[in-house]
């Protein structure tokens, strides 16, 4: 795990806090074959507390360009994390392929049907769409 104050980079993901208290989650994983283990997965929810420090925020979840899938414990981890459920305002993921689509519509249905999410092709639109859902949840404009 490679961390700074600002963002913390675990293999080839990286986390971060942006300016509008949006948390930034960016897969790059090129490799096909790839599948997200449930040791990995814990230290995602290790990242994501320690960049929250308590505080609910939207979740931006940037997929464009990754690939590979998780495994069922993994997904479970992430999915029913009690720190994460208290975090968690929304989930904005962009995506640029079917396949990933296929893969967020896949895990909304079956492991986490509780967070609100929308589907984004646009990293901009799905920007606002985080602001609007913390706006909604701190009762603010």
């Amino acid at each position: 795990m490679n961390n700074s104050e600002n963002s913390i980079i675990i293999g080839s993901t990286k986390f971060w806090v942006g300016a509008k208290g949006i948390l930034y989650c960016k897969f790059s994983n090129d490799n096909p074959n790839y599948k997200l283990d449930i040791e990995r997965a814990k230290l995602y929810v290790q990242a994501i507390v320690r960049l929250c420090n308590g505080k609910s925020m939207p979740f931006l979840i940037d997929l464009r360009g990754t690939r590979g899938t998780f495994s069922p414990e993994a997904i479970t981890v992430l999915a029913e994390s009690s720190y994460l459920k208290v975090l968690r305002i929304s989930e904005a993921f962009v995506y640029n392929s079917i396949g990933m689509k296929l893969l967020i519509i896949s895990y909304k249905r079956i492991y986490n049907q509780v967070t609100p999410y929308f589907m984004f092709s646009d990293v901009a639109i799905a920007k606002q769409y985080c602001i609007e859902t913390k706006n909604m949840f701190y009762g603010s404009n």
